[in-house]
């Protein structure tokens, strides 16, 4: 089977968990969004203890 066909076979697998696109940081959401990424190397490095400390600026009001 040549790369193309390989590529046109149909994906049978599982389709991915969708992540809220919320723009509000709440801890419910950010904790639900590194859950379904399942990666705390990316999150140690993206959302320190800085980011984390101003979340409150993104909270829906």
């Amino acid at each position: 089977m040549s790369e193309f066909e390989q590529k046109l076979t149909p994906k049978l697998d599982s389709p991915a968990k969708r992540v809220n696109r919320s723009p509000y940081l709440t801890q419910r959401n950010v904790d639900y969004r590194w859950k379904i990424l399942n990666n705390p190397d990316a999150q140690a490095e993206l959302f320190d203890t800085h980011t984390e400390s101003q979340m409150q600026a993104y909270e829906k009001t």
